[in-house]
């Protein structure tokens, strides 16, 4: 099921009831029930009247809402493409001109959450195509203080991802000293939402997992990878394993490395973690060839 489809589905099942509701009051409002049509009808008539009316009701009001402004029909379209098709030359099109229309608007902060999902993901999605420099670029539109005040108690996953891709950037610099950085700024949210959310605490244990990577604390770091797996879960399996074959590649494990990255190809059921791999793999390729800079 698309982004698309599910966002309609979702809309639909909390608008529907909302207009049943509408209808039933404004029709006793204006004594519509006791029009010569309605007269003859019983409760459950006029209950699946209603229900229709709303129906089709909530699926206008839907379609205008998403369509009629700037911020729901770009998000639907940006959203669409990262679903289906992951981190895209279009993706970064669409999303980039987004950010730039909400800042020549100057709606940053009153659209801040788009504005930093969309700066997050952008970011994200450089690094998945090995340009670290326009990670960093991205990303600097970025703040703790803003995303503290702005972002921190309506998206928490944004707030969270925020530190994991700046960790991230860390990584793929080799740079112990600004991974020092992130984590004096993360460490306190970290510990404060691990254990609230099984997204969050793998997000917060991938930046456990690179931070100690970097810091050449081997054994926290794979104790951090593997502390994801937990049972047969598809999605902490597939993240535990992605993370263990990024420990292992930075201790020289290679073989290893690349059978963590095979288990890890069992759950990706997306295109987003299919890239991930994809990228994991050419890092282990960097090394096997002599690229000790990974």
């Amino acid at each position: 099921m698309s982004y698309k489809q599910k966002t309609y589905i979702v809309d639909m099942f909390l608008m529907w009831p909302v207009c049943m509701i509408a209808i039933y009051l404004l029709f006793d409002l204006w004594d519509i029930w006791d029009l010569a049509f309605f007269a003859n009808m019983n409760g459950f008539l006029k209950f699946i009247f209603a229900a229709v009316a709303a129906f089709f009701s909530a699926l206008l009001l839907l379609i205008f809402f998403l369509n009629a402004y700037p911020i729901s029909k770009n998000h639907l379209e940006i959203m669409t493409e990262l679903d289906k098709n992951g981190y895209t030359q279009r993706f970064f099109e669409l999303s980039e001109k987004e950010i730039n229309r909400i800042i020549s608007a100057g709606r940053v902060y009153k659209e801040y959450r788009f504005f930093a999902m969309y700066v997050i993901f952008q970011a994200d999605g450089y690094l998945f195509s090995d340009n670290v420099y326009a990670a960093i670029d991205s990303i600097n539109r970025l703040n703790l203080k803003d995303l503290l005040t702005f972002l921190k108690k309506i998206d928490k996953n944004s707030f969270l991802g925020f530190f994991d891709v700046q960790m991230a950037i860390c990584d793929e610099l080799n740079d112990p000293f600004r991974a020092e950085a992130v984590m004096q700024d993360a460490a306190p949210y970290l510990q404060k939402e691990y254990g609230k959310s099984v997204v969050y605490d793998m997000m917060i244990n991938e930046v456990y997992t690179l931070y100690y990577t970097l810091k050449g604390d081997s054994d926290k770091a794979m104790e951090c990878a593997q502390s994801c797996i937990k049972g047969d879960d598809p999605y902490r399996s597939y993240i535990g394993n992605l993370l263990i074959a990024k420990v292992c590649l930075k201790c020289g494990r290679l073989e290893e490395a690349s059978e963590r990255v095979d288990a890890a190809e069992k759950n990706a059921v997306n295109q987003l973690r299919k890239q991930a791999l994809e990228k994991m793999r050419r890092d282990i390729e960097r090394v096997k060839a002599g690229n000790t800079a990974i």
